[in-house]
């Protein structure tokens, strides 16, 4: 019997968070088994965090990268996760 590899949906919320924001990725990014998708929203920061995340974006399709105009808080960034997941 084959079982079926369940979609899994891994996200990280980041505000103005660049010195860590790379080792979180790259967490997800080494596991054996890779999650069928990989959200990242930056809510509102102002250092570089999202061109980080969007570096890794152009290198595994299976990363998206958002970004909150402005803060909008962990609350609504979840929620808005949870309407954009497919795992």
């Amino acid at each position: 019997m084959i079982m079926e590899v369940p979609k899994i949906t891994v996200w990280t919320p980041v505000f103005n968070g660049e010195k860590l924001l790379e080792r979180a990725i790259l967490s997800v990014v080494n596991q054996t088994q890779n999650p069928f998708e990989y959200i990242i929203i930056d809510d509102g920061s102002t250092d570089s965090s999202f061109q980080i995340a969007e570096s890794y974006s152009k290198k595994y399709d299976w990363i998206s990268v958002h970004k909150n105009i402005q803060n909008i808080g962990i609350f609504e960034t979840s929620r808005k996760v949870s309407n954009m997941a497919q795992g």
